[in-house]
C-alpha cells in the first residue's frame, strides 16, 4: 500500500511552491525550478515561465482549510471575489475587469476547459470540482488567447490532477467536514496502481446554505419582503416555492479516470444546484428555488513520441453544458399603470438550456536544439448550442387574487426543444505555434502566435511576446499578450434586446503589458509586478428595461493599470516545529478608465469616462503558518478597500473591510484533525451586487389598504450582497 506524497509550500516571487520537508528551513531559490505546465502548454521551470504564474500545492490548500476550489479565489493577488451565491454563485473580477456574464478567465481541469458553454461561467466547477484528487493549482496572470484561444482574456487557472502514484497498490484520500449553516462536505479519491495500469475515481457532495442573520443587515433580502403574502400571495403556502429567507445549495461531482501507459480514459460529471441567494431583492424573487447547471464530459488522450525530440498528444472530447429543466424562477413586481397600480403581480416559469460540443485537438513539443524549442498545434471544435432558453410561463396574476394555489396554472416542465430556430452551430479551427530560444545563459525569449477560424466570427490572431532574464538572485520579466472575448450565446440569443442581448454583438480584444522583477535569497523573497492593459470593443449595455433601440453594442474602450507586491520570509519557529513563514502581497489599481454611455432613443451615445467599477483599487493579504509534523496552523487577514460601484447602482460607494481566517491542524497517525474558523472577528461586510445591481435600498411599504405597494426595489438585482459572519467548520482529513 502506498501513500500519496505531501508537498508544503510556500510564497515566493508572487508564487506558492513546493518545499519539501526537511530539517530546519527549506532553501528558497532552489523552488524556482519548481516544474509549471500551464504559462507555455509545456513543462518549464517556473523561474523561465513568460507569466507570472502562482502555484498552490496540495498541502497548502489542506494547510489553509480550503474546501471549495472557490476558497482559492480569495486569497490570489489582483482579485475581487464576489459571492452571490444565487445563479451567480461565485464573480470573480481578475485585475478591475468586471463583465456581466460570464468570466475573465478559462478554468482548466488537466487542461480542459471547464467554463460553461452557455454562460462562459466558472462558478459550477468552482464549487462543484473535487479537491481530494487535486495535486496542484497553477494560476497563470495576464491574455493567454495565444496559447488557449478565446476567452483567456486577464489569465487561466489550471487545476492539476493526481495521474501517477509512486508505487503499485491502492492508496486513497478522503475529507469529511461539517460545520454551521448546515454546511457539509465529502471528498473522496480512490488511486490503484498496478505496473503501466492506473484507476483514479473521486466523488464529492456539499451541502450549505445563507447565513440568515447576514441577510438582514441589507434592506432589500431581509425576511419580512420573503415572507409577506402581499407580497407573494399564495405562492407562501406551499414551503417550495419560499416563504422567508432561505437559499440552500448542493454540488455533486464524480470523476473516473483510467490510464494505461500513455493512454489516458475520462469521465467527469459536475452540477451546482443552487437558490438565489442574496442576488434578488426579496420583493423581486424568492431565494429558496432551483437553479441547477449540470456539466458532464468525457475525453481519451493520448501521448505519442516521435523520436527523441518529439512528442505529441492527441485529445478528443465531449461535453456538455446544461440549465436542467426544473430550474424555475417565481417573480414579483409592481403594477406601474392602470386601474390597478401599484399592486402586486406573481408568476412561475422554467428555464432550460442544453447545449454541447465536440473537440479534436494536436499538440506537438518539438526540442529543435539545445537552445530551441516549440510548442504548437492544431484544434477543430464544433458546438451545438442554444439560443434562447426553452421558458414555459404561467401567467401573471395580482398577489390579491391569488388565494389558493390550487387555482394557479403552473406551466409544464419544459423537455427537448420545441422551438423552431433556436439552436447555432458553430465550428472553430484554431492553429498555434510558441518558441522558446535561450538567447544566452539565463536569458530567454519566447514568441507566441493563434490563428483562430470561427464560423460566426471569422478570423482572429494573438500574439504573445515575452523575455525572461535571471541574474543571480533576480529574475526579470517583460510580457505582451494579446486576448480574445467572445460574447456568450446568453448574452447573444437569451434574452430580450432590453436585457442587453443582441445577436449582432462581436467579440471584444485586449492586449496587456507586463513588467516584473523578483529578488530570491535562501529564506527571503520578494516580487513586483507592473501591468496595464487596453480593451477595446467592449460590450455595452443600455439601461435594463428600457424599450426600443440596440439591446447592446460593441462600443467601449477600457484602460486600466496597476502592480502587485509581493513577498515571504522564513524563519526559525520553537517547540521543535519546523518554521514560521510569513507572506504579505499588495494590490494596487492605478488607472481605472472605462466608456460611459447613455441610452437617447435609438442610440448608446458616450457620455464621459470613469471606473469600470466594483473592484477594490487597494487590496492586501498577510499570512502567518507555522508548520510542524503533528501541529500547525495558518492565519490569514484580508483587506478589501473601499468600492464605487457601477453607474446602475444607486448605492455609489461601498466601504473597505478587513478579514480573519484561521486554521489549526493537528496529525495522528494518517488522521488529520483541523479545526477552521471563517470570519473570525465577525465583521459585518458586503459584497457589490452583480450585473446592474440597481435594486437600491429603499424600505417596500403598502398603504393603509394593504394592496398598494411603493419603494422596495428599484430594479432587478440586489445592489449589496452582505456576506456570511463568523462560522466555524470541523475537519477530517484521511490517508490510506
Amino acid at each position: 500500500m502506498t501513500r500519496f506524497r505531501a508537498l508544503a509550500p510556500s510564497l515566493l516571487a508572487g508564487s506558492l511552491l513546493p518545499v519539501q520537508a526537511q530539517e530546519g528551513l527549506p532553501d528558497l531559490k532552489a523552488l524556482m525550478a519548481t516544474k509549471v505546465v500551464t504559462a507555455s502548454r509545456a513543462e518549464e521551470a517556473l523561474g523561465s515561465a513568460p507569466a507570472t504564474v502562482i502555484v498552490l500545492q496540495r498541502a497548502e490548500l489542506e494547510r489553509r482549510g480550503y474546501l471549495q476550489l472557490s476558497d482559492v479565489l480569495d486569497d490570489l493577488p489582483g482579485m475581487d471575489v464576489v459571492r452571490p451565491y444565487g445563479d451567480n454563485f461565485v464573480r470573480t473580477y481578475w485585475r478591475g475587469e468586471r463583465g456581466t456574464i460570464g468570466e475573465p478567465f478559462l478554468l482548466l481541469l488537466d487542461g480542459l476547459v471547464q467554463n460553461h458553454l452557455y454562460f462562459n461561467t466558472a462558478d459550477g466547477p468552482l464549487a462543484a470540482l473535487p479537491l481530494s484528487n487535486v495535486e496542484r493549482i497553477e494560476v497563470v496572470y495576464g491574455p493567454a488567447s495565444a496559447l488557449y484561444g478565446a476567452n483567456a482574456l486577464r489569465g487561466v487557472i489550471n487545476v492539476i490532477t493526481l495521474r501517477n502514484a509512486n508505487e503499485d497498490g491502492l492508496a486513497g484520500r478522503a475529507t469529511l467536514a461539517a460545520g454551521q449553516w448546515d454546511r457539509k462536505v465529502a471528498d473522496v479519491n480512490a488511486f490503484y496502481k498496478a505496473g503501466e495500469l492506473r484507476f483514479s475515481i473521486t466523488a464529492r457532495s456539499e451541502l450549505g446554505r445563507l447565513d440568515p442573520k447576514a441577510s438582514e443587515r441589507y434592506e432589500l433580502t431581509k425576511d419580512r419582503y420573503f415572507s409577506d403574502r402581499r407580497i407573494w400571495g399564495a405562492f407562501l403556502d406551499n414551503p417550495t416555492y419560499g416563504g422567508h429567507h432561505d437559499s440552500p445549495w448542493r454540488t455533486t461531482a464524480l470523476d473516473l479516470r483510467l490510464f494505461l501507459g500513455q493512454l489516458e480514459v475520462g469521465y467527469q460529471q459536475q452540477e451546482l444546484e443552487s437558490g438565489y441567494g442574496n442576488e434578488y431583492p426579496g420583493d423581486v424573487a424568492q431565494n429558496h428555488a432551483v437553479w441547477a447547471r449540470p456539466e458532464r464530459m468525457a475525453w481519451l488522450r493520448l501521448a505519442h513520441s516521435f523520436g527523441p525530440d518529439l512528442t505529441g498528444t492527441t485529445l478528443l472530447r465531449r461535453r456538455e453544458s446544461d440549465v436542467r429543466n426544473d430550474s424555475y424562477f417565481l417573480y414579483g413586481y409592481t403594477q406601474g399603470s392602470g386601474p390597478r397600480a401599484g399592486e402586486r403581480l406573481v408568476d412561475f416559469s422554467y428555464w432550460q438550456s442544453l447545449s454541447h460540443s465536440d473537440l479534436l485537438q494536436q499538440d506537438f513539443d518539438w526540442q529543435a536544439a539545445p537552445h530551441l524549442s516549440f510548442a504548437f498545434g492544431l484544434s477543430f471544435e464544433r458546438k451545438d448550442l442554444q439560443k434562447a432558453y426553452d421558458n414555459p410561463y404561467g401567467p401573471d396574476v395580482f398577489a390579491a387574487d391569488l388565494t389558493s394555489l390550487a387555482s394557479y396554472p403552473f406551466p409544464a416542465v419544459p423537455q427537448a426543444s420545441l422551438i423552431p430556430g433556436n439552436r447555432i452551430q458553430t465550428r472553430q479551427e484554431a492553429i498555434y505555434g510558441l518558441a522558446r530560444m535561450n538567447v544566452a545563459l539565463g536569458h530567454t525569449l519566447h514568441l507566441g502566435l493563434r490563428n483562430d477560424r470561427h464560423s460566426v466570427y471569422g478570423g482572429d490572431t494573438t500574439l504573445r511576446l515575452g523575455y525572461v532574464g535571471n541574474t543571480g538572485d533576480w529574475t526579470f520579466k517583460a510580457l505582451y499578450g494579446e486576448a480574445v472575448q467572445e460574447p456568450t450565446p446568453r448574452t447573444l440569443y437569451g434574452g430580450w434586446q432590453g436585457s442587453g442581448s443582441d445577436p449582432a454583438l462581436r467579440p471584444h480584444h485586449s492586449n496587456t503589458m507586463e513588467l516584473s522583477a523578483a529578488w530570491t535569497a535562501s529564506h527571503l523573497a520578494f516580487n513586483a509586478s507592473l501591468w496595464g492593459t487596453r480593451d477595446r470593443d467592449v460590450i455595452v449595455s443600455r439601461s435594463p428595461g428600457s424599450e426600443g433601440g440596440p439591446g447592446a453594442a460593441n462600443l467601449g474602450e477600457r484602460r486600466q493599470a496597476g502592480y502587485d507586491l509581493s513577498g515571504q520570509a522564513l524563519f526559525a519557529a520553537p517547540w521543535n516545529l519546523k518554521g514560521l513563514r510569513v507572506w504579505a502581497t499588495f494590490s494596487r489599481i492605478l488607472q481605472d478608465r472605462a466608456d460611459r454611455f447613455t441610452y437617447v432613443a435609438p442610440d448608446l451615445l458616450k457620455t464621459a469616462e470613469g471606473p469600470v467599477g466594483d473592484s477594490a483599487h487597494s487590496k492586501a493579504w498577510l499570512g502567518f503558518s507555522v508548520e510542524g509534523d503533528l501541529v500547525e496552523g495558518t492565519l490569514r487577514a484580508r483587506y478589501m478597500g473601499p468600492r464605487e460601484t457601477v453607474p446602475s447602482n444607486p448605492i455609489r460607494r461601498i466601504p473597505g473591510y478587513t478579514t480573519v481566517d484561521l486554521a489549526l491542524s493537528a496529525r495522528w497517525n494518517h488522521l488529520t484533525f483541523q479545526a477552521r474558523v471563517d470570519n473570525l472577528l465577525d465583521k459585518a461586510y458586503a459584497h457589490p451586487g452583480v450585473r446592474a445591481a440597481d435594486a437600491g435600498a429603499t424600505p417596500g411599504t403598502f398603504d393603509a389598504s394593504g394592496l398598494h405597494y411603493s419603494g422596495g426595489s428599484q430594479g432587478t438585482y440586489s445592489s449589496l450582497l452582505e456576506q456570511p459572519g463568523r462560522s466555524f467548520t470541523l475537519v477530517l482529513r484521511m490517508t490510506f
